[in-house]
């Protein structure tokens, strides 16, 4: 996840909006995250769409489906 903390502060650097972007997502059976979906405040707004976009950047080791959660601090 360390990886993702540069992208997920790009989208705090866009857009300005500092809270916790805590998402929901799968990694697939190929290591690749095959969906994320951000919760909480910023489900639904151009930060969360942006904290989605990187996450679905990540690669893990190949997994059957395995769904995790996780939060960055925006600031």
């Amino acid at each position: 996840m360390n990886a993702l903390k540069p992208k997920v502060q790009d989208c705090y650097n866009q857009f300005k909006v500092p809270g916790m972007a805590t998402f929901n997502f799968v990694i697939g059976k190929n290591g690749k995250v095959s969906s994320s979906t951000v919760t909480g405040k910023f489900a639904g707004t151009p930060t969360g769409a942006c904290v989605e976009k990187a996450i679905k950047t990540a690669t893990f080791p190949p997994s059957d489906g395995l769904s995790a959660s996780y939060a960055f601090p925006l600031k």
